[in-house]
């Protein structure tokens, strides 16, 4: 397992020596085998180093800078009590059905990349702070992965065209195609593979929150957490279409959307 800093973020003014303590211990954990732990637990492995609050503020994601009798505890069980005798089995994410078909079929290495985020955003209040663009529209299009290889770090991103049909926020049009670039691909030698990030479709429908990195290029904000996708109308009680979030099933509506994002 390899693990890395994004040093654009640290050099940030608001990231104080103990934000860069954090962050090293955070990835020494991954590479020691612990996973991440929902905000708020007792332990260095909380996925965010900050946090977006409702009314737009930062907050630290990661009060615990060093590890904890949490960490501890839970090194010893991966590791059989002090390190004595290594686990034959290493860890098992849940990989998708057809990624591990995928690597099965064509014998490529399966690479799994476990991101953390600069800002965590665990409202819709927070997320439209962020976020350049939010639309709602269809994947019309796939287009070739973009593969980048730097001779240490080989990275694969999915492409689509999606057509915008609803602007909440951002200055796009409705009736726009927007590059969309998601994490995750095949190489000629790999499959990356990144636990939150879901490939979209052809002829899917969804509502997504927006960061923009190029001309007409746009990245959801932490992957699944910004994408929700469109469900069947008859399915649930509501006026409104309803859109459910990949990262946690939360279930919003456009009108929720814009409250959210404009206050009215």
């Amino acid at each position: 397992m390899k693990t890395w800093v994004n040093t654009y973020y640290t050099a940030l003014s608001h990231y104080t020596t103990d934000h860069v303590k954090g962050i090293a211990t955070h990835e020494f954990g991954h590479a020691l085998g612990l996973d991440h732990a929902p905000f708020g637990n007792p332990t260095v492995m909380t996925p965010n180093t900050f946090e977006r609050n409702s009314s737009g503020t930062l907050i630290d994601g990661r009060p615990n800078k060093s590890p904890t009798s949490w960490d501890i505890n839970t090194i010893n069980v991966i590791y059989n009590n002090n390190f004595a005798s290594v686990q034959n089995d290493e860890p098992v994410l849940d990989v998708p059905d057809n990624v591990l078909e995928k690597v099965q079929t064509t014998q490529k290495d399966l690479k799994i990349n476990h991101y953390s985020w600069a800002i965590g955003y665990s409202t819709l209040e927070a997320r439209a702070h962020d976020a350049d663009v939010i639309v709602s529209g269809m994947v019309k299009n796939k287009l070739s992965p973009l593969i980048k290889n730097d001779g240490e770090t080989e990275e694969a991103f999915y492409q689509s065209e999606v057509a915008i049909d609803n602007v909440i926020k951002g200055e796009v049009s409705e009736g726009d195609l927007i590059n969309l670039r998601q994490i995750g691909g095949e190489t000629d030698t790999s499959i990356i593979y990144h636990e939150h990030s879901t490939e979209l479709q052809e002829g899917t429908e969804g509502l997504l929150y927006l960061k923009k990195i190029d001309d007409n290029v746009f990245i959801p904000i932490n992957e699944d957490e910004s994408i929700f996708i469109k469900q069947d109308k008859k399915s649930f009680k509501v006026a409104d279409s309803s859109y459910k979030n990949l990262y946690d099933n939360r279930l919003v509506t456009l009108d929720e959307v814009s409250t959210s994002a404009f206050g009215k």
